[in-house]
Protein backbone atom coordinates (compact mmCIF):
# COMPACT_ATOMS: atom_id res chain seq x y z
CA UNK A 1 0.00 0.00 0.00
CA UNK A 2 1.03 3.60 -0.33
CA UNK A 3 0.71 6.85 1.65
CA UNK A 4 -2.66 7.46 -0.30
CA UNK A 5 -4.15 4.52 0.44
CA UNK A 6 -3.32 4.09 3.78
CA UNK A 7 -4.85 7.84 3.99
CA UNK A 8 -8.14 6.58 2.55
CA UNK A 9 -7.71 3.33 4.83
CA UNK A 10 -7.83 5.20 7.69
CA UNK A 11 -10.97 7.97 6.41
CA UNK A 12 -12.78 5.00 6.03
CA UNK A 13 -12.49 3.25 9.07
CA UNK A 14 -12.21 7.05 10.65
CA UNK A 15 -16.24 7.70 9.33
CA UNK A 16 -17.35 4.04 10.59
CA UNK A 17 -16.00 4.24 13.98
CA UNK A 18 -17.77 7.97 14.21
CA UNK A 19 -20.95 6.89 12.91
CA UNK A 20 -21.05 3.99 16.02
CA UNK A 21 -19.39 6.64 18.32
CA UNK A 22 -22.03 8.94 17.53
CA UNK A 23 -24.93 6.18 18.25
CA UNK A 24 -23.76 5.90 21.72
CA UNK A 25 -23.45 9.53 22.67
CA UNK A 26 -26.94 9.98 21.62
CA UNK A 27 -27.62 6.79 23.66
CA UNK A 28 -25.67 7.70 26.46
CA UNK A 29 -27.46 11.36 25.99
CA UNK A 30 -30.70 9.58 27.07
CA UNK A 31 -29.22 8.00 30.04
CA UNK A 32 -25.77 8.74 30.97
CA UNK A 33 -25.54 5.99 33.21
CA UNK A 34 -25.37 3.42 30.42
CA UNK A 35 -21.50 1.71 31.20
CA UNK A 36 -21.94 -0.21 27.91
CA UNK A 37 -22.56 3.16 25.41
CA UNK A 38 -19.87 5.15 27.60
CA UNK A 39 -17.21 2.42 26.87
CA UNK A 40 -18.27 2.20 23.67
CA UNK A 41 -17.50 5.81 23.30
CA UNK A 42 -14.36 5.21 25.19
CA UNK A 43 -13.26 2.71 22.75
CA UNK A 44 -13.60 4.74 19.76
CA UNK A 45 -11.53 7.22 21.18
CA UNK A 46 -9.05 4.87 21.52
CA UNK A 47 -8.83 3.44 18.11
CA UNK A 48 -8.97 6.66 16.89
CA UNK A 49 -6.18 7.67 19.20
CA UNK A 50 -3.95 4.91 17.90
CA UNK A 51 -4.42 5.20 13.93
CA UNK A 52 -4.31 8.62 13.59
CA UNK A 53 -1.00 8.51 15.74
CA UNK A 54 0.04 6.28 13.05
CA UNK A 55 -0.33 8.10 10.36
CA UNK A 56 0.92 11.29 11.98
CA UNK A 57 -2.40 13.16 12.44
CA UNK A 58 -1.34 14.45 15.74
CA UNK A 59 -4.39 17.35 15.96
CA UNK A 60 -7.03 13.91 16.12
CA UNK A 61 -4.15 12.47 18.22
CA UNK A 62 -4.33 15.08 21.26
CA UNK A 63 -8.18 15.47 21.14
CA UNK A 64 -8.84 11.62 21.15
CA UNK A 65 -6.06 11.38 23.77
CA UNK A 66 -7.99 13.74 26.20
CA UNK A 67 -11.22 12.52 25.69
CA UNK A 68 -10.51 8.70 25.89
CA UNK A 69 -8.90 9.11 29.78
CA UNK A 70 -11.92 11.49 30.35
CA UNK A 71 -14.17 8.63 29.80
CA UNK A 72 -12.38 5.98 31.08
CA UNK A 73 -12.02 7.40 34.11
CA UNK A 74 -16.37 7.50 33.59
CA UNK A 75 -16.49 3.81 33.00
CA UNK A 76 -13.63 2.54 35.08
CA UNK A 77 -15.25 4.12 38.46
CA UNK A 78 -18.52 3.39 37.13
CA UNK A 79 -19.82 6.68 37.60
CA UNK A 80 -22.67 7.96 34.82
CA UNK A 81 -21.05 10.21 31.79
CA UNK A 82 -21.97 13.69 33.13
CA UNK A 83 -23.24 16.20 30.87
CA UNK A 84 -20.07 18.20 31.03
CA UNK A 85 -18.30 15.29 29.68
CA UNK A 86 -21.01 14.59 27.31
CA UNK A 87 -20.36 18.25 26.03
CA UNK A 88 -17.05 17.87 25.68
CA UNK A 89 -17.52 14.21 23.70
CA UNK A 90 -19.82 16.23 21.16
CA UNK A 91 -17.02 19.08 20.76
CA UNK A 92 -14.38 17.08 20.24
CA UNK A 93 -16.63 15.16 17.20
CA UNK A 94 -17.00 18.34 15.98
CA UNK A 95 -13.06 18.93 15.95
CA UNK A 96 -12.28 15.45 14.74
CA UNK A 97 -14.87 15.66 11.83
CA UNK A 98 -13.19 18.83 10.80
CA UNK A 99 -9.52 17.04 10.89
CA UNK A 100 -11.14 14.79 9.01
CA UNK A 101 -12.81 16.53 6.22
CA UNK A 102 -9.51 19.04 6.26
CA UNK A 103 -7.31 15.08 5.29
CA UNK A 104 -9.92 14.25 2.79
CA UNK A 105 -9.20 17.75 0.94
CA UNK A 106 -5.90 17.81 1.35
Amino acid sequence: MNIQEYKQAFLAEARRLTVRASQALAALRADATNQREAFEVTRFFHNLKGSSSVMGYTAVTAVCAEMEDTFQAAVEGGKPAFPTCLSAAERSFRQIEQALKELENA
